[in-house]
């Protein structure tokens, strides 16, 4: 994040990195995105994540918001 950047600012190459993580419907994947893009906070802390992680967090974001897709 830049100086004078609002803390809102979404990754552009958001979308593609979701897509991008295996193992996830493309219905999941909008889902988290809309998701994301709700919460900035929780965005720039994922965007920050090493990439096993960001495996960990949708899907532990998925089997909350719909069980027994997994």
């Amino acid at each position: 994040m830049k100086a004078g950047e609002p803390v809102n600012t979404l990754p552009a190459s958001l979308f593609d990195s979701l897509k991008s993580l295996p193992g996830f419907k493309d219905n999941h994947v909008s889902f988290y995105y809309a998701h994301l893009v709700a919460n900035p906070h929780i965005t720039i802390a994922f965007d920050g994540l090493p990439f096993k992680n960001n495996l960990h967090w949708v899907a532990l974001f998925i089997s909350e918001k719909f069980p027994g897709s997994m």
